[in-house]
Order: C-alpha cells, then structure tokens, then sequence
C-alpha cells in the first residue's frame, strides 16, 4: 500500500502526542552508536580487550538491522538480548557486566545531544497550531525530559511528558492506558492524533479505543522511521488497524 506523500492533521485535530523513539529522535541510530560505546568500554576496562579488537567486535554484533526492531524492547530485556548475541558471536559472556554497561548507556543517552529526524521539528509546529502536545514513552520520565532537553539542533519543545513513572501511568504500551491518561491531559474535546512507530503500540492504541468507543477520536499515524518495517504499517492500515503511514515527516 502506497504510504502518504505529506505528513498532515485532520481538520478536528485538537490534541497530539507522539512517541520519542523511532519518532522524533533517531534512535536506531543513536543506540547504535551509544549501544557500542558502552560495549566497548566494558570489554577494555574489564575483559582486556584492545580497543581496535572491542570496536571490531561491538560494529559486528551491533549493526543497524540489529538495533532496529528494538528500540521499544524495555531497557533490561534490551541488553539480555545484546549480551546473548555476544555470546553466541564471540562466546564472550557479560551477564554479570550488565547492570554497569545499562549504566554507562543510559548515562549517555541522558546527556549527549540525540539527532532529531528530518522534519520532526515541523511536525511539533503543525501539531501545536492544532492544540497541545504530548510525549508518551516507556522511558523514565526525567530521563524523557534530559533527552528532549539535549537534543541535537536545540530543545525539543511540548507541553506534557509522560513517561512510565508519571503520576497517573498505571501500565505501560502497548497497553491503551497512557494514552488514554494523556488525553485527559491534553483536555481533547475533538481529535487526538497519536504518532507511532512500533506496530504492537498502534495496534493497542486501535484495540484499547475500539474497546472503550473512543476510536472515531484517534488519529493513528504509523511511522517508518523506527522499529516497523513498511510493510508491518501497511498491512495496519490496509486492516484498518491505522489511519495513515508516512516515510517521514
């Protein structure tokens, strides 16, 4: 199915919110980078790995088709799933090194500047000339706002953050609730419109709306920028699951 060639609010739009990862910062590429530096630090501070022999072994492990399709794995899962593929690559176990490199990857994540995607700024302007704007992400929420703070090109600007430790997030996505709770927040009286790039978030947005009679009020927009392939959002929209996909911004 072909995708829309320009990214666009429905005239009833009155409230936003988009998820950060995959949507507004590149992350694949970002947690490449970020993913391979906490990687490489720990197999030269504590496995006596040279430097150019731990580089050579994170870019073989960590390559982009890798990283993609979780970027919306929760963080401990996340570096389970690293730690294992090192060890069926290398035979190099660092179940126990876990916690320092989750350590040193979120340290970085939180203060360096993270690239924005191609035209994530405008689609933040369109949507804040329709109503108020909304992050919602599986992310701590101080963590949200230190990333939104630092990023690249200057601070990503929006009304409310919410995180899975927000006052008021009872469960986490895929499960409908933080968007419910956001909103409420965002005080929609016609339209909201929900920014997504993983398939398994779209599909609870669609199934949690439906269930509550609420559907005909969303928006739901699939991104191909992060973990979804064109294809998965496709076939979304072709089961009417969503209601538009876009390349990018």
């Amino acid at each position: 199915m072909k995708t829309e060639e320009q990214f666009s609010l429905p005239e009833e739009t009155d409230g936003s919110a988009y998820d950060l990862d995959g949507v507004l910062i590149d992350t694949v590429r970002s947690d490449v980078k970020l993913c391979r530096l906490a990687l490489c630090l720990e197999l030269t501070k504590n496995r006596n790995f040279s430097e150019n022999d731990a580089e050579i072994l994170a870019n073989a492990v960590l390559t982009e088709d890798f990283i993609r399709p979780l970027i919306h794995v929760n963080i401990p899962d996340f570096w389970d799933i690293i730690i294992a593929r090192l060890n069926v690559i290398a035979r190099v176990d660092l179940s126990k090194s876990k916690e320092r490199m989750i350590a040193t990857y979120n340290s970085a994540r939180t203060s360096e500047s993270l690239p924005v995607l191609p035209g994530a700024r405008d689609a933040l302007d369109k949507s804040r000339k329709k109503g108020r704007v909304a992050i919602v992400s599986t992310n701590l929420e101080d963590h949200l706002r230190r990333i939104l703070a630092n990023a690249e090109g200057g601070a990503l600007e929006v009304d409310f953050v919410i995180g899975t430790n927000t006052v008021g997030v009872t469960d986490r996505k895929p499960s409908f609730q933080p968007w419910q709770f956001v909103a409420e927040k965002l005080e929609v009286r016609g339209m909201c419109m929900a920014v997504e790039d993983s398939s398994s978030n779209l599909r609870g947005i669609h199934t949690g709306s439906t269930n509550f009679g609420v559907r005909s009020r969303w928006h739901l927009v699939g991104m191909e920028t992060g973990s979804a392939t064109s294809e998965k959002l496709s076939t979304l929209k072709s089961e009417g699951f969503i209601d538009a996909v876009y390349t990018t911004f």
